[in-house]
């Protein structure tokens, strides 16, 4: 796709291995920013809809991130979508509580 040919020498690399070990530790102290997509530049400079709609999740403060090529978004949190925006959502239910009883 067009994504791949808009990326620039410094987006293209090159990057460490870093390891699945190390991106688990650091989404699960909350340090999602090192989850990156280099196609996403490329991507938000092609299309202003997707430059838009992670501008909006930016201002949220919801996680965001591009899948592939730029095809798809998806966020980590509890957001209803912008205006015009198609979106699939779920929510996974809370166990039950206990207390609750």
């Amino acid at each position: 796709p067009t994504v791949f040919a808009a990326l620039t020498d410094a987006e293209r690399g090159p990057r460490p291995a870093l390891g699945v070990a190390h991106f688990r530790a650091r989404y699960a102290a909350g340090q999602v920013e090192p989850l990156h997509n280099r196609l996403s530049a490329p991507a938000r400079r092609l299309e202003a809809q997707v430059d838009r709609l992670l501008e909006w999740l930016e201002r949220s403060g919801a996680p965001a991130l591009l899948s592939g090529s730029g095809s798809a978004c998806f966020v980590l949190a509890h957001v209803d979508p912008p205006p015009g925006v198609q979106a699939w959502r779920t929510w996974l239910r809370p166990r039950a509580r206990l207390d609750a009883l």
